[in-house]
């Protein structure tokens, strides 16, 4: 029995990192609820850095500015404070369009700093294939619109869409 502990315990450790490297993909879009200390805290961050706001207490799940977390990066859907004339709003990030009915952010919080999505993407906090996974979730949001809105939003993507494939 004494020459097979030295193997239990190996394996023991074996299968606790092989979960704990699971649990903490990088690479997987996390959508844990945040708690409400962690949103004050990107509320006042985002705030404090940049002109844009994050309306966490609206009822509409399409309206949750939470798109998740990847790679240890919290991305967060905010509105612009001083927006003039403008009604609709777009972000074009390794060639993924995000379109909204507002004129949005994604703001990017990671390791006390705040960023533009387009810039944390020039930074390498974030690759191609994470911003196809906000894309995902952006999308899903789209779908839970109303009808007659979700219609128009594939419209103006479509329309910015076709603009940067003209240029």
């Amino acid at each position: 029995m004494k020459k097979w502990i030295p193997s239990i315990v190996i394996m023991v450790v074996a299968v606790s990192i092989f979960i704990w490297c699971k649990c903490t993909d990088s690479d997987k879009l996390w959508i844990v609820p945040l708690s409400e200390a962690d949103k004050t805290h990107l509320k006042n961050e985002i705030a404090s850095q940049n002109d844009a706001l994050v309306y966490w207490d609206s009822p509409l799940e399409w309206a949750d500015p939470y798109y998740g977390t990847i790679n240890n990066c919290v991305i967060v859907k905010t509105e612009q404070i001083s927006v003039s004339g403008v009604d609709w709003g777009h972000i074009n990030v390794a060639d993924y369009v995000f379109c909204w009915t507002d004129p949005i952010k994604l703001h990017v919080y990671r390791d006390g700093e705040v960023c533009l999505l387009e810039e944390a993407y020039e930074k390498g906090w974030l690759t191609e294939e994470h911003i196809e996974k906000l894309y995902q979730r952006h999308r899903e949001y789209i779908e839970l619109l109303p009808v007659n809105l979700r219609r128009a939003v594939r419209d103006y993507a479509q329309m910015i869409e076709k603009g940067i494939q003209s240029n």
